[in-house]
């Protein structure tokens, strides 16, 4: 059976968590400029991707576990900020997934986003960008090849948690949401399954700086989904009367971001 397989991620990078110029009461270290900021960071997500298959006319679903590795770099002048980021993640096979004798159906996925911003209030960010996903499915020329193109818009909270509680300074509380409409384009399916889809992400965690370190580290949880709808003359034929199929990647995610 020709494979059908899908999925997705975009939301601002954490420029966020650089603290806001003339804040008060915080300081800026190794400034390289009035009211400009750059960060650079790494993000490791350990991921749980559920992904799907059309077998005998059904969708069928199957999850896999595997390492994602996200650089993200941002500027920010005084309120307006420009990020963006990648994603690496090889290395899934789906047991359950893949036509009879495959003996399995291996993954990988890459994935890229632009964003520009501004802060409404030097704890909330709003910003619009593009996000591409590229996923393959198999190996070799029979490879299937799904490619995810569109516009997204985000929003980002940063909310510093007061000094003496439990913590120490230095601690924020961060969340991340964005979402967008998306074009579907294809290789080596055996039907023109879908031309749009739709993508959400929300990630949500704590930050810290220590001190006055040009650095911040964070952890949270992040979860994303990409609902590809499938066209309405092949809904009957090759999906049993299914309109749509879900695609989700969740799971823990840790990052280091060096802001200047």
């Amino acid at each position: 059976t020709r494979l059908a397989l899908a999925q997705a991620s975009s939301q601002p990078t954490m420029v966020a968590l650089a603290q806001p110029p003339g804040e008060p009461g915080q300081q800026k270290t190794f400034q390289l400029a009035e009211d400009l900021n750059i960060s650079a960071g790494y993000k490791l997500w350990f991921t749980d991707w559920k992904t799907w298959d059309i077998r005998a006319g059904l969708v069928v679903e199957d999850e896999d576990s595997a390492l994602a590795h996200i650089p993200t770099i941002g500027l920010r002048y005084k309120d307006f900020f420009v990020s963006a980021s990648g994603l690496f993640a090889p290395g899934y096979n789906w047991s359950g997934l893949g036509g009879r004798g495959f003996g399995g159906l291996a993954g990988s996925r890459k994935e890229g986003d632009f964003n520009v911003g501004y802060y409404i209030h030097p704890w909330i960010g709003v910003s619009v960008g593009y996000k591409g996903v590229f996923q393959e499915f198999g190996q070799g020329g029979n490879s299937v090849k799904l490619n995810y193109n569109g516009v997204t818009s985000g929003v980002s909270v940063n909310v510093p948690i007061p000094e003496g509680g439990i913590l120490p300074s230095g601690f924020n509380v961060y969340g991340t949401g964005a979402g967008g409409y998306m074009w579907v384009s294809s290789k080596n399916f055996a039907v023109d399954l879908s031309n749009h889809a739709f993508y959400g992400n929300l990630e949500g965690g704590i930050a810290y700086r220590p001190g006055q370190l040009p650095l911040v580290l964070t952890a949270g949880y992040r979860y994303q989904l990409l609902r590809t709808m499938f066209k309405s003359n092949v809904t009957d034929l090759t999906v049993g009367r299914k309109d749509d199929a879900l695609d989700t990647l969740r799971g823990v995610i840790l990052g280091v971001n060096l802001v200047f």
